[in-house]
């Protein structure tokens, strides 16, 4: 029987966001204002340019993260802005060192101070966000998400040992 799960969680914006998007706009306004009066032959062009790629930035700003688990196999794929996906992470089940909340005690500061960390997750202080810690191209590192329950229980039933569920 082939088991399959998954979910999407969006990315919560934050004030550096904030900053960012702010300060796309206001360079396209700008450079299209100044294009406008300095070159007006073509300043219209250039503005609709600008413009077009001030949206394009401002909606890569949009990040989703999605959960794939089949058989054990665990996929995560980040999404820009609804129309750009990469694979981020894959593994099996039986290759992860341990899965665990991270409010709980096994989410030490020796697991915080690794280098190689993948946050698919809303956000820092979101709700229910678990990690695995296993190998990430070759080296330790931690891999921070949000699966359901079912998923936890899945992943549980291929590696018990190293699942966390309490």
């Amino acid at each position: 029987m082939e088991l399959f799960m998954e979910k999407i969680v969006k990315r919560k914006k934050t004030g550096l966001d904030v900053a960012i998007v702010t300060g796309e706009i206001t360079a396209a306004v700008v450079l299209g204002l100044a294009a406008f009066i300095l070159i007006p032959q073509i300043g219209m062009f250039l503005a609709v340019g600008l413009g077009y790629g001030a949206w394009y930035l401002v909606g890569l700003r949009n990040l989703e993260f999605e959960y794939a688990l089949t058989n054990g196999d665990l996929d995560i794929d980040r999404i820009q802005a609804r129309r750009k996906r990469k694979r981020i992470f894959s593994a099996h089940g039986k290759e992860f060192e341990l899965v665990a909340p991270v409010r709980s005690a096994y989410y030490s500061n020796e697991l915080k101070a690794l280098k190689k960390v993948i946050d698919a997750s809303a956000g820092k202080d979101a709700e229910g966000v678990w990690f695995i810690l296993t190998h990430i191209g070759g080296e330790r590192g931690v891999v921070l998400f949000q699966p359901t329950s079912g998923m936890i229980d899945s992943l549980w039933h291929v590696n018990p040992r190293k699942v966390m569920r309490s």
